[in-house]
């Protein structure tokens, strides 16, 4: 049941922070990724869905995410 219930609040939650953003003019990418990777995790930690295997979507919005942010820091620092 709580695996139904992330697999559905999960996409729309998605839509409502795409539409937002875009409705707020908002094109970079790293953001897209960095507020989506956050609903994830937040999404994941409130309903606790239960996996059968190592969490991919998970491991690979982290990793994305560590890459931009790590990009934003480096052109801060050589800027």
């Amino acid at each position: 049941m709580r695996a139904l219930l992330f697999n559905a609040i999960l996409p729309l939650g998605y839509g409502l922070i795409v539409m937002g953003l875009g409705f707020l003019g908002e094109s970079r990418l790293d953001v897209y990724l960095s507020i989506l990777t956050l609903w994830y995790f937040v999404l994941y930690l409130i309903i606790r869905p239960p996996r059968r295997t190592y969490d991919l979507l998970g491991l690979g919005l982290l990793a994305m995410f560590f890459y931009f942010v790590t990009l934003r820091i480096l052109s801060i620092i050589f800027t």
